[in-house]
């Protein structure tokens, strides 16, 4: 009796809210819930959960899309793998404009900046969660593949090997790049601060150039000790890191001769990299 009772205003609760939200939202012009009463909304959803909230609203035409975005995406932190869920913010995902994708990189990659190793951790299990039912839903070959569900032997960062799959990717590459260089300072996990480093590298030149990261790469080698001794020491991953901080640091060179302009009498000195030519540089 207790519980039937409990679920009895569970329901009278969510009916009231969701009737006056109608009603607020026919006198103000169609306004969206969000711009009313949001907190109200993260209180409810935070108090009976993603599950029995998402059963609730979806029985109620256009509720889904009353919430706002920062709503279900702390949903998706504490149930990353709510089927429903997920096929909503993969929805916002498919939008017609870039808006809802930037929300959702924005709330996720600022997080993997925070000081709470645990807060790090649930955002890259989200993100892992969304862009995997992302890439199924799409049927994108290599959904269901390690990378796409962020396994730890990709340091939890296999997701990354899927954001620019996107349909957005371009318009929000820049806040992923943004975010990304930012983590750098937090990241506590060898393997995921060289799988940031790798996609950095390969799609953030245009905010952060060779010589720029090389820079950034310096002075995590110098500043955190104890992480780069840590990376150092996995040996299957030294060799790796060495030959990417090596040619990282080759481009940064190469960059700069091709800014200088040259002097007569300069000695010079011939630099070359694994897979890459031998060039010139003034000594």
């Amino acid at each position: 009796l207790p519980m039937a009772l409990g679920e009895v205003l569970w329901y009278s609760q969510w009916k009231i809210f969701y009737d006056q939200c109608i009603h607020r939202t026919a006198s103000h012009g169609g306004r969206r819930l969000s711009e009313r009463c949001p907190e109200l909304v993260q209180q409810l959803l935070t108090t009976y959960g993603a599950e029995r909230s998402l059963q609730w609203l979806s029985s109620f035409e256009d509720a889904l899309h009353s919430v706002p975005l920062s709503s279900w995406s702390e949903l998706l932190l504490q149930s990353p793998h709510e089927p429903r869920l997920l096929g909503h913010l993969v929805q916002e995902l498919c939008a017609s404009s870039s808006t809802s994708t930037a929300q959702l990189l924005t709330f996720f990659c600022q997080r993997l900046a925070h000081s709470k190793r645990s807060l790090r951790e649930r955002s890259k299990q989200a993100l892992a969660s969304l862009l995997a039912a992302f890439c199924a839903q799409l049927k994108i070959p290599g959904a269901d593949s390690a990378a796409g569900n962020g396994t730890a032997a990709a340091g939890g960062c296999g997701w990354l090997e899927r954001l620019d799959k996107l349909v957005w990717f371009g318009e929000t590459r820049p806040i992923v790049v943004s975010h990304l260089r930012s983590a750098l300072a937090r990241e506590t996990s060898p393997a995921g601060l060289y799988h940031y480093l790798r996609w950095l590298e390969a799609h953030g030149a245009a905010e952060a150039p060779p010589a720029v990261l090389a820079l950034e790469v310096s002075r995590l080698l110098l500043e955190r000790g104890a992480v780069a001794r840590e990376l150092l020491r996995l040996s299957h991953k030294a060799m790796d890191f060495c030959e990417f901080f090596l040619k990282l640091f080759v481009k940064s060179l190469s960059s700069a001769q091709a800014t200088k302009p040259a002097v007569a009498g300069d000695e010079v000195v011939t630099v070359q990299s694994p897979g890459s030519a031998p060039f010139q540089l003034p000594r």
